[in-house]
């Protein structure tokens, strides 16, 4: 079935069946469509040369909305929310019609124009570039990697300039672990070097890592022979070099920190020291561990390391 051009008819001409047919029930089928739904076929020209004409599609509220079974590329007019919605994908979405200004989108003023780039100018190496200022959209020139060329970026990586005109590129986001005491721990009548129970961290093979740790402690007694004696553990193949310290009697920056040092000074208040070291792994995996004891072994004067010591550890590679 097609259109047929309305027919101009004559005065006390002869009407057929055939012409009744073609120019009135074929033509009211197609604009109403086969078994009274509504239609409009491919081709028709709504004509609005009067002036006067409008198009109304169907007013629903959300819940008359809701209540159909919709098929892809239905359109109405939400009167709940007073917005076209279309049905695709699976559900309804909001439409905002045709030829929206920018101020019309919901959050936004005039002030944010320069958020919109215009797809007709799209540069494919470039991205987008060579907007219209007199036009709505601000002057612009967004790089490739800022555009829609470049599909999508890895989960929880940073970007690394790459200079002047050159795209940037994917990096690890460094991490920062912090190893925090919670309660004092005290050793007494032991010269053996044992774990803290809290300060220490992991690694893994080939890891780079710059740390800080803070510690406090008190002793027994003032006695110079009952201080306490410190060091770390690392994996093997791994090497801990100290590079700043505050607060340590008995210690040299650049030192080893995995040699046992020794501070001479114990003190009946608590004293705190803070030192900073690298550490450079091997091909090992395992844990950054401090470790202490008492210089001279003493039941009577233990050492104590106090809650709210910490380590803080920046991973560099």
């Amino acid at each position: 079935m097609a259109w047929t051009a309305p027919r101009t008819w004559v005065v006390g001409e002869i009407v057929t069946a055939a012409q009744l047919n073609t120019h009135i029930r074929d033509n009211e089928s197609y604009l109403k469509g086969i078994g009274q739904v509504p239609t409009i076929q491919s081709g028709l020209i709504v004509d609005s040369s009067l002036g006067t004409e409008y198009l109304t599609i169907p007013r629903l509220t959300t819940t008359q909305r809701d209540a159909l079974t919709p098929t892809a590329g239905m359109m109405i007019y939400n009167t709940t929310t007073t917005q076209f919605n279309k049905y695709e994908n699976g559900a309804w979405r909001a439409d905002l019609g045709f030829n929206s200004h920018h101020g019309d989108l919901s959050g936004l003023t005039d002030d944010d124009h320069t958020q919109y780039q215009k797809e007709s100018e799209k540069d494919a190496a470039n991205g987008y570039t060579g907007l219209n200022a007199s036009s709505d959209i601000a002057e612009s020139a967004v790089p490739e990697w800022m555009s829609k060329n470049k599909l999508a970026w890895t989960l929880n990586k940073m970007l690394l300039g790459g200079g002047a005109g050159a795209n940037p590129t994917e990096a690890d986001v460094p991490t920062i672990t912090a190893a925090y005491k919670a309660a004092d721990e005290s050793v007494a009548n032991s010269t053996t070097l044992q774990n803290d129970d809290a300060l220490y961290f992991a690694v893994t093979a080939n890891e780079k890592v710059e740390f800080t740790m803070c510690i406090f402690c008190v002793a027994g007694t003032t006695n110079a022979s009952y201080g306490i004696k410190h060091a770390f553990s690392i994996p093997t193949g791994g090497s801990i070099t100290k590079g700043y310290l505050w607060g340590e009697t008995n210690a040299g920056a650049d030192t080893d920190g995995t040699a046992v040092v020794t501070d001479v000074n114990p003190t009946t208040t608590i004293k705190a020291f803070m030192l900073r070291y690298i550490y450079i792994g091997g091909a090992n995996a395992g844990n950054v561990q401090w470790q202490w004891a008492q210089t001279t072994a003493a039941a009577d004067y233990p050492n104590t390391v106090k809650a709210n010591s910490y380590i803080i550890a920046h991973r560099l590679a």
